[in-house]
């Protein structure tokens, strides 16, 4: 009889949750933009902390944040039923915004410059409680078959307004009279600076902002969502839900582990030839373009091609992901300034492809894991996928760096 008034007590629970789904889904929306808020603000910033921390900032700092994402993902898989749901989302917004406006007020500092393990520091900590965030809010969406799309889409989406605010922000600096050349001793211009501290601050006051809503909108979620427990059994069953889906799992590591060979670290190197003339400090703003171009192209990748009844065949598809190794010799005759292929349109028309091709055959092969195993194994094809896509930004990150430092070393010996 007590189980049964459980049984009906948490239906009722469940009915009055499914009344308030419209603004849930706007939650989730918004807890999948501010997820990646700052860490998209700092790689518009990347040109700015390259010469804060050392020009390798750019590829050591993503090896760094792919090593504390794994962490956080096996943390959050063993611990699961230790923690609340909204434990770990508010501790893990409030982290991200403290780093995101740590890095603000080391911008501020000259005499902490050219100390990577810093911001590397920092890196390891936005990496670590980003992936807490998305963790909790993927196992959380999960029950809701509306609302795992809408957190996907925030990711998605979170990407595209840094850059217009970098770029404003910019204009604004520069109207009220800094400076947009580097004077005496100054590392940056007043104005690069000032953009990067005045961005920093954005990235880390949205997700305490996002806090409020989310409490409001949820009514205690500590009380109505208590993460599930994961029992021995369950885990146990993950190596066989991955064995079901192995071919699929490793073409969406390896997607990633491709594209992080070469972005952002190589983006960063390239010289512009138009941008140099029309903009000041025109290298910054070039770069900071190309990062907003792969974004972009990243959300049409990733949502175009499902309004488009196409079918392609996994040979195919697998063709198209495992042939983006080619992507890395074109990014790295960029950066040797090759005059066929280092030109501002065709660089950007690289940037285009790359970010689509590995958005589509990503959102593909998603799309097939899910159909591949039971709908009850779904929430474990997630849990497998975002590990692999985590492992395969940190090991190409990692390759890149290596690559980079063979370089080199044979330019030294020349």
């Amino acid at each position: 009889m007590q189980q049964q008034t459980t049984d009906v007590e948490t239906g009722a629970n469940q009915q009055t949750i499914m009344r308030a789904n419209t603004i849930q889904t706007m939650v989730f929306a918004i807890l999948g933009l501010v997820s990646l808020w700052p860490y998209n603000f700092l790689l518009q910033s990347l040109g700015y902390f390259c010469v804060y921390f050392g020009k390798d900032f750019a590829s050591h700092s993503h090896v760094v944040y792919g090593i504390a994402a794994n962490l956080a993902q096996v943390l959050s898989l063993c611990f699961v039923s230790k923690t609340n749901f909204g434990t770990r989302i508010t501790v893990s917004c409030m982290m991200i915004s403290i780093v995101s406006l740590v890095y603000s007020c080391i911008t501020l500092h000259n005499d902490i410059a050219h100390l990577p393990a810093i911001g590397l520091g920092l890196a390891f900590l936005l990496g670590f409680f980003n992936s807490m965030i998305q963790s909790a809010g993927s196992q959380l969406a999960g029950r809701y078959s509306d609302c795992i799309t809408w957190l996907f889409l925030g990711q998605s989406l979170s990407g595209l307004f840094p850059w217009p605010i970098t770029v404003g922000l910019n204009f604004l600096f520069r109207g009220i009279g800094l400076s947009p050349e580097r004077l005496g001793d100054q590392l940056t211009s007043s104005m690069d600076k000032a953009t990067a501290c005045t961005s920093m601050v954005i990235g880390g006051l949205v997700p305490l902002l996002f806090l409020i809503l989310f409490w409001l909108a949820f009514d205690n979620p500590n009380a109505q969502y208590t993460a599930s427990n994961k029992t021995k059994s369950h885990r146990t069953s993950m190596w066989i839900t991955f064995k079901s889906i192995h071919g699929i799992a490793i073409l969406c590591g390896s997607t990633f582990l491709i594209s992080f060979i070469m972005y952002p670290r190589e983006l960063m190197k390239w010289q512009p030839s138009t941008f140099a003339n029309i903009y000041p400090n025109g290298e910054y703003f070039y770069a900071s373009l190309l990062v907003y171009i792969a974004i972009v192209f990243d959300v049409l990748g990733m949502y175009v091609p499902s309004n488009f009844r196409i079918e392609f065949s996994s040979k195919w598809m697998r063709a198209i992901g495992y042939m983006r190794i080619l992507f890395v010799p074109l990014f790295a005759l960029c950066s040797l300034e090759v005059p066929i292929v280092s030109s501002d349109p065709m660089e950007m028309i690289l940037v285009m492809f790359m970010s689509f091709s590995g958005a589509f055959v990503l959102a593909w092969a998603l799309n097939c894991a899910q159909h591949m195993v039971p709908e009850n194994e779904g929430e474990t094809v997630g849990i497998i996928m975002s590990f692999l896509l985590t492992s395969g930004m940190s090991i190409g990150a990692a390759i890149g760096s290596v690559i980079d430092l063979l370089f080199n070393c044979a330019r030294t010996n020349m």
